[in-house]
């Protein structure tokens, strides 16, 4: 297959023209060919032109919205795709006036996409206004309103859920029937075999691309990652102990994380104020013989494929030990492994060397050490809040001690 952009972009524009004159028959055989032609992208990953092939795959995701739309006559047809790293649920929609995709990131728990996500159960609802799942939130994002929805899991060959298929308002002002659900099952075999090939092209795509981006950052910076595994040990155990109230606090930040996430409610200016300034008060890092001091707030820009994020980045500094930056933004899908280049530009700057950073978004957590003299840096273990079990906090907590020097 031709690896040119301009040839991904004709074949992606042929593929939405003709999806719409598919029968049932050929788009099922169209679904099989596209996962096949996927796994063998997957297989050679490295040559391969990832911006154009993304483009593609938003085609082929838009391709099964418009012919789905199309058979259940759904006003609109919107595919989210499970994030199970992230504990996320995602997807790249088409809206008026917007002139590029937009990536809407949820938590898998949110919503009636969320419910269906964590439980495997579909779900037909008639009037949404009233229903308890119902998310504002999540309308508002996805840019029209929600009469009804049906709302079904889709399952890879792994008999894992790898999405969720959210169809809204069923043409004619009435709800979704079981002959509609009938019609989706028809297909459901397919299209999850074609969204798992594409959830696993997506994650290779872009960690590439993170790689790339990252190597490109530490170059012009004169740094390098560090190849000896004792240059960054301080992250390991044995980590100073924590107090029964100290603990307390962390159950109590994490559960306070998790509420305003699953509503939801994580906006710019968030993250610092409901989880870090409260953990620096829990360690007791704001008083003396400590200080901690604002160094720098700024707006950023990432371009990720055709989608722009926005956020602000804020960064703090413990006793000229430790620099805490705090990546916010409105969006869902910040990873902290986008802000390393950024951080890796602060710490140079630190009068004092090695010098240590803790990159976080509020859910995740990473820590790096940077040697200037040697030019050299490395990176911890994330830590994350989104775990089921245990708080990873803890760890958190017992990082920053052992750095600050209690």
């Amino acid at each position: 297959m031709n690896s040119e952009p301009n040839s991904f972009d004709t074949r992606a524009f042929s593929l939405l023209r003709r999806v719409k004159d598919l029968s049932a028959t050929e788009f099922v055989c169209l679904l099989d060919f596209i996962a096949v032609e996927f796994q063998q992208f997957l297989r050679a990953i490295e040559p391969i032109n990832n911006e154009a092939l993304e483009k593609m795959l938003d085609s082929v995701l838009e391709a099964i919205n418009i012919k789905m739309g199309q058979i259940i006559q759904a006003e609109h047809t919107t595919i989210f795709l499970v994030d199970y790293d992230n504990k996320q649920l995602w997807a790249r929609t088409v809206q008026e006036n917007a002139y590029r995709p937009v990536e809407i990131r949820i938590p898998i728990t949110v919503g009636i996409p969320g419910h269906v996500a964590s439980t495997g159960q579909s779900l037909n609802i008639s009037d949404i206004s009233t229903h308890h799942l119902f998310s504002p939130e999540l309308e508002k994002q996805m840019g029209y309103r929600i009469k009804n929805i049906l709302c079904m899991p889709v399952i890879g060959s792994k008999n894992q859920i790898v999405a969720v298929m959210q169809l809204v308002n069923k043409a004619g002002n009435t709800p979704f029937d079981q002959e509609d659900e009938q019609q989706f099952s028809n297909f459901a075999e397919s299209i999850g075999i074609t969204l798992e090939s594409c959830q696993s092209f997506y994650v290779a795509a872009r960690n590439q691309r993170g790689i790339t981006n990252l190597t490109g950052a530490t170059e012009k910076l004169g740094v390098l990652p560090s190849s000896d595994a004792t240059f960054f040990t301080e992250w390991k155990a044995p980590l100073p102990t924590l107090t029964d109230a100290e603990k307390v606090r962390l159950e109590h930040l994490k559960q306070r994380y998790l509420y305003y996430a699953d509503s939801g409610a994580i906006t710019k200016g968030t993250v610092n104020l409901i989880v870090l300034s409260p953990l620096l008060e829990t360690l007791g890092f704001f008083d003396p013989p400590y200080q901690v001091r604002s160094e720098k707030y700024i707006q950023f820009e990432i371009e990720d494929g055709d989608t722009q994020l926005d956020g602000l980045i804020d960064a703090l500094v413990v006793r000229d030990a430790i620099w805490l930056i705090v990546i916010e933004s409105k969006r869902y899908g910040f990873s902290v492994q986008q802000a390393i280049g950024q951080t890796l530009a602060y710490m140079l700057r630190a009068p004092i060397s090695p010098v240590f950073a803790l990159i976080t978004t509020g859910e995740d957590y990473l820590f790096i050490k940077l040697d200037r003299d040697l030019a050299q840096y490395a990176l911890s273990d994330k830590f994350t809040l989104s775990t089921a079990s245990g708080n990873e906090l803890y760890s958190v907590a017992q990082i920053l001690k052992r750095l600050v020097g209690t």
